[in-house]
């Protein structure tokens, strides 16, 4: 592990394990998975798991895709309404998980794995940004949403080891999420 892996999990540890009993949690269906799978045969054209699990792409894709829709469920389940239907995320390869239009507001999607810090873009022009900690792919916890306005405050964030966008940062304050 990484000294900074270690810093953002230590950070983790004394700022939103803390909080983690205010989350609402959730257990995963395994309608879920069933639901990523025929999402990922339907966007790869492909006839099996088998051959999507072949290719790294492939899997990666189904990966991503499952990530995606467990923090959906979750923002379903927390707004009691359906927020974007299965089958239209199916037919639809165009479709963007990452941002969505809720209750008249654009917001993005962020999810991060139990023990990390969320990493966040902060040129996003979105009015909102929704986390959900997973804890691998059985439970998550919807932490909630965070303002535009708190992506200006830099004492909100550290800067990340990730060399593939200079604008992300990890987010080190739970407390401000509404």
């Amino acid at each position: 592990m990484s000294l900074t892996k270690k810093k953002e999990f230590n950070i983790f540890i004394n700022k939103c394990l803390p909080e983690i009993d205010n989350y609402q949690s959730f257990n995963i269906p395994s309608l879920i998975k069933r639901q990523a799978e025929d999402i990922t045969l339907a966007h790869l054209t492909l006839p099996s798991m088998g051959q999507v699990r072949d290719r790294f792409e492939g899997q990666k894709y189904y990966d991503r895709i499952y990530r995606k829709l467990i923090v959906l469920y979750c923002l379903e389940k927390m707004l009691n309404k359906t927020v974007i239907s299965v089958p239209m995320i199916k037919a639809k390869k165009s479709v963007d998980l990452n941002h969505m239009h809720v209750n008249g507001k654009y917001v993005a999607i962020v999810d991060f794995i139990f023990g990390e810090l969320p990493l966040i873009d902060i040129t996003s022009s979105l009015d909102t940004l929704v986390f959900c900690i997973r804890d691998g792919y059985k439970a998550a916890y919807f932490c909630g949403s965070l303002p535009k306005k708190e992506l200006g405050i830099k004492s909100n964030f550290i800067s990340t080891d990730s060399l593939s966008n200079k604008n992300q940062r990890a987010l080190i304050t739970f407390t401000n999420f509404q």
